[in-house]
């Protein structure tokens, strides 16, 4: 599997548009995901219990997710700025 780099020097502030431009089907997807991860980041068993996926399809997301925001899931700054994002996106939906 190919390393991932990730660089600081991305403008982290549209990193989240990266999810919004996909159709609405995968935006979907990985927006459910992504909140599950984020609502116990130190416990991705629980995330995925919370989305009804296998650990491994969990995992899967997940590094689909890091590849598509270009950002790292362990990251505690990318962490807070993806949760920031996601309630932002939540509350415009309303």
């Amino acid at each position: 599997m190919a390393e991932i780099e990730y660089s600081d020097s991305r403008d982290r502030k549209h990193a989240f548009a990266a999810i919004l431009t996909l159709d609405d089907k995968r935006r979907s997807e990985h927006l459910r995901v992504l909140e599950a991860y984020l609502s116990s980041p130190t416990n991705r068993s629980q995330g995925a219990t919370r989305c009804h996926l296998s650990r491994t399809v969990f995992y899967q997301r997940l590094a689909a997710l890091e590849t598509i925001l270009g950002m790292d899931l362990n990251d505690a700054k990318t962490l807070t700025l993806l949760s920031l994002a996601l309630t932002v996106y939540r509350q415009s939906q309303m």
